[in-house]
């Protein structure tokens, strides 16, 4: 398995730290793993969270959609 930090976590989605770090407060997003202080992306789970994010309509909704 391979871990990435948040840094690298939203440059390969394309998004901000931020935007990340938004989401983990809300619930919403892709899953993380805690290491003491360090947030952690599973490299195959983010792949397969964001290709869970694929849409052919803007009105398509999933139940764990970024809102």
């Amino acid at each position: 398995m391979l871990y990435i930090d948040e840094t690298v976590a939203a440059e390969q989605l394309g998004l901000q730290v931020k935007t990340l770090r938004n989401w983990r407060l809300r619930g919403v997003g892709p899953g993380f793993y805690k290491f003491g202080a360090a947030v952690r992306y599973n490299t195959a789970e983010l792949k397969a969270w964001a290709e869970e994010q694929r849409r052919q309509s803007t009105t398509t909704a999933s139940a764990g959609e970024a809102r």
